[in-house]
């Protein structure tokens, strides 16, 4: 959350329902969901943007990679034969 946002108290939210309610009796129509957000100071964070995201792929894709690789080579020495001690006679 962005330190420098700042949410309205109570009762400025209180006197900003008020104020709703008085343009209301008068017939005036409800407000958009972003023009209330910007009277009472709720404005969204900004959306993460696609493109920040795309510099850790590399990433992720190499580390995945590394780890396949890393479960393969134990898996392929599980499967090696095994000799099996023969008893001196």
């Amino acid at each position: 959350m962005d330190a420098n946002r700042r949410h309205p108290s109570k009762e400025e939210v209180r006197a900003w329902m008020a104020r709703r309610r008085a343009c209301s009796r008068a017939g005036l129509p409800l407000p958009t969901p972003e023009e209330i957000r910007r009277e009472l100071g709720w404005n969204q964070l900004p959306a993460l943007q696609p493109a920040a995201a795309a510099p850790a792929l590399p990433h992720v894709l190499a580390e995945f990679a590394a780890l396949t690789a890393a479960v393969m080579c134990y898996w392929l020495l599980l499967q090696l034969p095994r000799e099996r001690s023969q008893p001196i006679s």
